[in-house]
């Protein structure tokens, strides 16, 4: 912009302020101050201090077009700002262009960085995967995760071409022996290679991982019961009436999220106790909810928190369920951190014993989000269905994948924590909260 304010202040004289005139009128310099120093010109009718005037007006109007200049850069944040800006500007080879062409050209590059890896997501194909790759090779951590998804994709793919030669090789011991005496065999072989894989493995950056376990559908009983949940307190009500739930199949996170893990999604840690493997705490429940969006994000897939029956089931170990009281065990220290063991402090994931579909710390360490609204009534409410007085799935003697949607002033928390006696850490125990954050609430996600 000064070499154009030169450029113009040089053409103040009487031979080139014509020149000058015209220049304004292209660079849309078209105000009264302007107009009037022209008409004076054209009429020949200006003083002998109008060329001094017409430099003053030059300076001034530059010194104005650099104060905007500058104050629209610095709220140019989008990729429609700053090409407005650019257009706005270029004109008068403003002094901020050539940042703002640059800073458009990085959006532009995020912008098509983001769609492709969007893509690539939800085609989850080897051959975009590689283009993807081929086309942003700078981008380390996003290369890392695809070449780690191609080589899932490849297992897959393998797994698949050798399941069906088994497949074949059945159908043709079948065919020959209808009535075969290993016709028992050959369905649990087909139930096991056709079932979903029991671990999956979702990388988050080059080296964070979500690992989800796989958890079977099936029909449990929910709820305090008399023998297999200690013994019975008055808190123990809101546990009853014990009720048939059935639930379809769903995969649960292997451990509670990290701090490393929310440290890579949401790029902060708002845990009390500091450390990369130990559970993240100190989020509320709409926390939750924002880390699962951004998540989702990141990895094209639909996590969401457990419902509270998804939690118990998975957390009674499903259709392997021994009826232990806490998850994994009856005694309690072999598998929870809680007020007896822990010291005060959360520890990392995994060091206790899993339970038997192999989660860990689904009693103890922290207390877990679930995904319903908290109602007192609630098993009640199911309880009424599975007996047949309400709407229930009688085909299978329960309700079906109940969670409790209608709207409340608290969520629903399952597990017990560090904080708590072994009681607070039996599967049977419901607890709730409001929308608040503390250092014995976490969270798991699921698929």
């Amino acid at each position: 912009m000064d070499s154009l304010r030169q450029e113009l202040l040089d053409l103040v004289n009487e031979i080139e302020i014509a020149t000058l005139f015209e220049r304004f009128k292209k660079l849309r310099i078209v105000d009264p101050a302007a107009s009037n120093l022209r008409a004076e010109f054209v009429h020949g009718n200006y003083k002998h201090d109008f060329y001094q005037r017409v430099k003053l007006f030059i300076d001034h109007k530059f010194d104005e077009l650099e104060e905007k200049e500058k104050e629209s850069f610095s709220k140019a944040e989008s990729i429609e700002a700053l090409q407005k800006h650019i257009e706005e500007y270029q004109i008068y080879q403003g002094q901020t262009i050539a940042k703002a062409k640059q800073k458009l050209e990085n959006l532009l590059y995020q912008e098509r960085l983001q769609s492709s890896w969007k893509n690539a997501q939800e085609a989850d194909q080897i051959p975009i995967y590689q283009d993807f790759i081929t086309e942003f090779p700078k981008e380390k951590e996003l290369i890392s995760i695809a070449q780690q998804r191609i080589a899932q994709l490849e297992e897959e793919v393998n797994w698949k071409d050798k399941t069906n030669k088994i497949s074949e090789i059945l159908d043709s011991y079948l065919q020959e022996y209808p009535k075969g005496i290993y016709l028992n065999s050959i369905k649990s072989i087909t139930k096991i290679i056709k079932a979903p894989p029991p671990l999956l493995v979702i990388p988050l950056s080059s080296h964070v991982y979500l690992e989800m376990i796989y958890v079977e559908g099936g029909t449990f009983e929910m709820g305090y019961k008399e023998g297999r949940d200690g013994e019975y307190s008055e808190y123990m009500k809101r546990s009853q009436p014990l009720h048939f739930v059935t639930l379809d199949s769903f995969y649960i996170g292997k451990f509670t999220v990290t701090q490393e893990q929310y440290q890579v999604i949401m790029g902060k840690n708002p845990s009390r106790f500091k450390g990369e493997k130990l559970p993240v705490e100190q989020v509320s429940w709409e926390d939750t909810q924002d880390f699962i969006k951004k998540l989702n994000g990141k990895t094209g897939k639909k996590f969401r928190l457990p419902t509270e029956a998804e939690w118990e089931y998975a957390a009674r170990g499903g259709n392997q369920s021994q009826g232990f009281m806490y998850a994994g065990s009856n005694n309690i220290n072999e598998v929870a951190w809680y007020s007896g063991n822990s010291g005060n402090e959360t520890y990392e994931v995994g060091l206790k014993k899993p339970n038997e579909l192999g989660i860990y710390d689904m009693s103890g360490n922290l207390w877990e989000w679930c995904e319903d609204y908290w109602d007192e009534k609630f098993y009640e409410k199911i309880k009424a269905l599975s007996s047949g007085e309400g709407l229930g799935d009688r085909r299978y003697g329960g309700a079906k994948n109940p969670v409790n949607k209608n709207k409340a002033d608290y969520y629903v928390l399952r597990g017990g924590s560090w904080n708590n006696d072994s009681s607070y850490c039996r599967l049977a125990y419901r607890n709730r909260l409001s929308n608040g954050r503390s250092y014995i609430y976490g969270f798991r996600v699921c698929l």
